[in-house]
């Protein structure tokens, strides 16, 4: 890699970042620092621009090696998640790490989950944590949902645990969502549930509809 501060050749720049992402991040921390304001955001924008480009939804590119930076350095790809711009990757990349971080530590996850400044990167991250916690022991995601609604129960909270929750068992949704205590929280979670699973499953969805009360 060029040294931090040097005159980039981005071509070289990606194919570091391909060989080894950890070392790539350690690099961009020191880079970074040595630019100014003008020219750490241009920089960036080049090079989310590139990696978008690179991204791809199977897996494989950008998006295969940060899952695997994730899985196996999770702190490591929350420095370099926490050096990117709010642009529509980042959003993508929060997401990634908080499934494969929670796999492991969800109690780390939700700590670093707290740190994150934008409304945006935390209703994402909040929603890819109840989707792991439920895949990974659902009695025990259904206690913490409940604790977390004790501590906040407002609207943006329970609109990001029950898209969570949609997206690993809509069915394992639906029953926690029937547990809630009638009222606001309870009607709201029901309203995002019907919505989240009718895309997905809109027979399945109507077959839970009818049993809701009127």
């Amino acid at each position: 890699m060029p040294a931090p501060g040097s005159a980039i050749d981005f071509a070289q720049l990606l194919t570091a970042s391909r060989t080894d992402l950890a070392a790539f991040t350690e690099w961009l921390e020191k880079h970074l620092a040595l630019l100014t304001p003008d020219q750490r955001t241009a920089f960036l924008r080049e090079l989310m621009r590139r990696w978008t480009a690179e991204w791809r939804p199977g897996g494989g590119g950008f998006a295969g090696r940060f899952r695997q930076l994730a899985s196996t350095a999770p702190e490591t790809a929350a420095k370099l998640v926490s050096m990117l711009p709010s642009v529509p990757l980042r959003h993508l990349l929060v997401q990634e790490l908080i499934a494969a971080w929670a796999a492991r530590d969800p109690e780390a996850a939700e700590r670093w989950i707290s740190t994150l400044v934008e409304a945006d990167d935390r209703s994402h991250a909040l929603a890819s944590l109840a989707e792991a916690r439920l895949r990974r022991d659902a009695p025990a995601a259904m206690q913490w949902a409940a604790a977390r609604l004790a501590n906040t129960d407002t609207p943006s909270l329970v609109q990001d645990i029950i898209l969570g929750f949609a997206d690993a068992d809509p069915g394992r949704a639906a029953q926690w969502t029937s547990s809630l205590e009638n009222g606001a929280i309870k009607d709201q979670a029901t309203v995002t549930l019907a919505t989240a699973w009718a895309d997905r499953d809109p027979q399945k969805a109507g077959q839970w509809a009818v049993t809701l009360p009127p």
